[in-house]
């Protein structure tokens, strides 16, 4: 029992040292899968265009990148290529939340490096497997999400 719990903590302070950068032009898909994954304990940081989102993972490492195919300034094809080419950001991981179900769009993406493809609006369990898959060395058995928010 004491091993579970101190795995159980170690996997949550792991969590919160995870970085996440979520890339969308929309601001309700954004916000949306921010609010998800604050729940889940991850650290996000936001960008609504590739420019920003090139910015923010050439500054700070994230762990993996959560990004639309399509973005304002280029696309999410060429954000994830710029990614690939630069030595510090080669390694990124990436998520691609896509607005339809397009096995053209899913191919380009998993050919660009991508560990997964969803679709707007992507339910809470799917989202929380992706990113365990991608993110986490040791994936949770269990999904614990906070049920209230802090009223600021």
């Amino acid at each position: 029992m004491t091993d579970y719990r101190t795995k159980a903590s170690s996997n949550r302070s792991d969590r919160r040292n995870l970085f996440l950068l979520v890339v969308d032009s929309d601001a309700n898909n954004f916000s949306y899968t921010s609010m998800l994954l604050h729940r889940f304990n991850y650290q996000i940081f936001i960008a609504s265009t590739a420019e920003e989102a090139l910015q923010m993972a050439t500054v700070a490492l994230r762990a993996l990148v959560i990004t639309a195919p399509t973005l304002k300034g280029m696309s999410g094809f060429e954000f994830m290529q710029q990614l690939r080419e630069y030595p510090v950001t080669a390694s990124i991981l990436f998520i691609v939340l896509s607005r339809q179900d397009n096995l053209i769009v899913n191919r380009r993406c998993f050919d660009l490096g991508a560990v997964d493809c969803l679709y707007h609006s992507v339910s809470l369990d799917m989202l929380y497997r992706a990113v365990q898959v991608a993110a986490e060395k040791t994936p949770r058995m269990s999904m614990h999400i906070k049920t209230s928010q802090p009223v600021q």
